[in-house]
C-alpha cells in the first residue's frame, strides 16, 4: 500500500499531474476524474480524523453534536434531512418507489 501511495503521489506532483497536464490534454471533467487516483493517499488523513474524533470527544466529555438550544443544531438537522432527501430523489429518479426506498433504508 505504501508503495502505491508514494508512486501515485509522485505522479500527482510531477510534470504530468492530472490537474495541470490533464486539463490541457483531456479537459476539466476527465482530469477531475483522474485526480482520484493520484491523490488517493491523502484520504488517510480525513479517515483517521473521522475515526478518532468520536473517541476523543467521549474521553474528554465534549459533545460531538450541538445542543438543541444552539443555532448550529438547525444546520445539522438541515444536512441530515438534505442527505436523506437527495438519496430518496436519486432512488425515485432511477425507477424506484418511496416504499422500496424505505425498505432499503431499514436494511
Amino acid at each position: 500500500q505504501k508503495r502505491w501511495c508514494i508512486g501515485l503521489l509522485e505522479m500527482a506532483f510531477s510534470r504530468y499531474s492530472p490537474i495541470t497536464y490533464g486539463i490541457k490534454s483531456i479537459g476539466l471533467l476527465m482530469a477531475a476524474g483522474y485526480c482520484q487516483n493520484p491523490f488517493w493517499g491523502f484520504w488517510s488523513i480525513p479517515l483517521i480524523v473521522y475515526g478518532l474524533l468520536p473517541q476523543l470527544s467521549l474521553l474528554c466529555g465534549v459533545s460531538v453534536f450541538p445542543k438543541t438550544s444552539d443555532p448550529w443544531f438547525w444546520l445539522c438537522i438541515f444536512l441530515f434531512f438534505g442527505a436523506y432527501t437527495q438519496d430518496l430523489l436519486d432512488f425515485v429518479f432511477e425507477g424506484g418507489s418511496y416504499r422500496r426506498w424505505w425498505n432499503v433504508q431499514r436494511m
